[in-house]
């Protein structure tokens, strides 16, 4: 009696039920030759789409332009840019490299310099815009005994600007020293300046002044009797001073500055 009532139990419960089929022997042998599945390739630097006119690295070191040479490279982050690379180049022309029987260096190279700027991008630096025309050269054939600028200078990418610094000094002629200190940040596709130090003094006296302009708040601060070299006993040292004043709000760009500009003492811009 209570194998028939488990029978007719069991009936619906089998009725809900599918049976599976069983699989043709040709199918499990195709199944059993099938190849796993691969995973999606990584993107590779040929996944990059960059226009014809732009060139590319596979690193900044190794970026290179004929007839041209990487003197300098800063790396960080600029702006927005979580990987950039800002390089000098200096042009590599013989015949801008002359000879000098005066007081100064043997030869004076006169080779223009560049700003080139590189994005990275999947592994790939990509060439951005480039600003000739303001940096200086190696040396000058008015001033023979100038040194390089660059040589004892500051070139950084620091808190997300560029920081380009330019130092001046004669080793003939003057005891003046001068460096100027150029901050830019990004602005669109310019490089905005937004600040300029300037410090000058005397290798003899020790003594010098110093300017400090921020074109974001148009404010300047111009501070003199600064010692710089200290004094020999018993020399004389000024009371150091300082003043502010207003500057013009106008914005300027790394490709917009000019050094012809500062040769017009009364209307010279606030970074001359």
């Amino acid at each position: 009696m209570r194998l028939a009532t488990f029978a007719l139990l069991l009936v619906p419960l089998l009725a809900g039920c599918k049976v599976a089929k069983p699989v043709p022997a040709e199918q499990v042998t195709s199944m059993e030759q099938a190849e796993p599945a691969t995973e999606t390739a990584a993107p590779t630097a040929s996944d990059v789409q960059v226009p014809a006119d732009r060139k590319t690295a596979l690193s900044p070191e190794s970026y290179s332009e004929e007839g041209w040479k990487v003197i300098a490279i800063a790396q960080g982050v600029l702006g927005d840019q979580q990987n950039a690379a800002v390089l000098i180049l200096q042009k590599d022309d013989p015949a801008l490299r002359l000879g000098n029987d005066n007081l100064g260096a043997n030869v004076l190279d006169t080779n223009p310099r560049k700003v080139v700027f590189l994005h990275e991008a999947r592994s790939v630096w990509i060439k951005g815009d480039e600003v000739q025309g303001w940096l200086p050269p190696e040396h000058s054939t008015d001033t023979p005994c100038l040194a390089d600028p660059l040589q004892d200078g500051t070139f950084a990418i620091e808190n997300r600007t560029l920081v380009i610094g330019l130092h001046y000094w004669l080793s003939c002629g003057s005891y003046g020293v001068t460096h100027r200190t150029f901050r830019f940040r990004p602005e669109g596709a310019r490089m905005r300046l937004i600040g300029y130090d300037r410090t000058e003094f005397s290798r003899s006296s020790g003594i010098g002044e110093e300017t400090s302009v921020n074109f974001l708040t148009g404010r300047k601060k111009h501070t003199t009797g600064i010692v710089v070299i200290d004094p020999e006993e018993g020399d004389e040292v000024p009371e150091e001073k300082e003043s502010w004043s207003k500057i013009s709000r106008k914005r300027w760009y790394l490709d917009s500055l000019d050094e012809t500009l500062c040769r017009d003492w009364d209307n010279q811009p606030d970074w001359c």
